[in-house]
C-alpha cells in the first residue's frame, strides 16, 4: 500500500481526479469514474501495474512508449 493524504481533488465530469501528497514529498494522481466515490477520504492506495500509467515529470512524456 502507497500511503499518503489527499490534498486537492477536482470533478471534471466524467472524471474525479485526486492529488494524493505523500510523506516525501512526492505527488500521485488517481482518477476515478465512480462519482459515489470520496477520494477527500483516500488515505493511500494498491494498483495492478497492468493499469498504471507513468509520465515524465519535466516533459510529460507518456514513459509506456519509451522502450
Amino acid at each position: 500500500m502507497i500511503n499518503g493524504k489527499v490534498d486537492f481533488v477536482e470533478n471534471t465530469g466524467n472524471l474525479k481526479t485526486a492529488t494524493l501528497k505523500l510523506v516525501t514529498g512526492e505527488s500521485f494522481y488517481l482518477q476515478d469514474s465512480d462519482q459515489g466515490l470520496q477520494m477527500e477520504d483516500i488515505r493511500g492506495f494498491n494498483f495492478d501495474w497492468q493499469n498504471v500509467c507513468l509520465f515524465d515529470a519535466e516533459s510529460g512524456e507518456n514513459l509506456a512508449k519509451v522502450r
